[in-house]
C-alpha cells in the first residue's frame, strides 16, 4: 500500500526523515554553534586586544600612530578570525556538549534511543555548515 505523500521506500520513519532535520539535531546543533559563536569571539576579543598591545610598541617609530596600530589589527581582524575557528570549534562543542551533559539533556537524548554516533553527527554538521557557510 502507498501513502500519499511519502516515499514507497519510506516505511520506517529514518527514511521518511531524509533532508529535514529532527527536534534533537536542531536542539544539539544550536547548543553547540552558539557556544562555539562564544568561543570565537571570545578567542578573537583576546587575540585582538594582545596584538594591539604588539602593535602599541611601535607608536612613535617615524609617523606610525595610535590609530595607526588600530588600524592595522583591525584589518588583520578577518585573518585572526580565521585561523582561530579550529580552537574555537573544539573548546565551543566541548563547552556546549558539557551544558547538555550538566543538565542530563544527553542522557535524555541516549534515553529515548540515540547512539552516542548520532549525537556526534548532529554536532559535525552543524559544523560542517558553520565551516562552510
Amino acid at each position: 500500500m502507498v501513502v500519499l505523500g511519502r516515499r514507497p521506500d519510506a516505511a520506517s520513519g529514518e527514511a521518511a526523515m531524509i533532508g529535514r532535520l529532527r527536534v534533537h539535531d536542531r536542539y544539539v546543533a544550536r547548543s553547540a554553534l552558539v557556544t562555539v559563536a562564544m568561543a570565537w569571539a571570545v578567542l578573537l576579543g583576546f587575540d585582538l586586544i594582545v596584538a594591539l598591545v604588539g602593535a602599541l610598541d611601535d607608536i612613535g617609530k617615524g609617523s606610525y600612530g595610535f590609530a595607526d596600530a588600530v588600524l592595522q589589527t583591525v584589518l588583520t581582524a578577518p585573518r585572526r578570525a580565521y585561523e582561530l575557528f579550529p580552537t574555537a570549534a573544539v573548546i565551543g562543542c566541548l563547552l556546549g556538549l558539557g551544558s547538555l551533559a550538566s543538565g542530563s539533556e544527553l542522557i535524555a537524548l541516549r534515553s529515548v534511543g540515540l547512539s552516542r554516533l548520532r549525537i556526534t553527527v548532529s554536532v559535525l554538521a552543524a559544523l560542517a555548515v558553520l565551516t562552510l557557510a
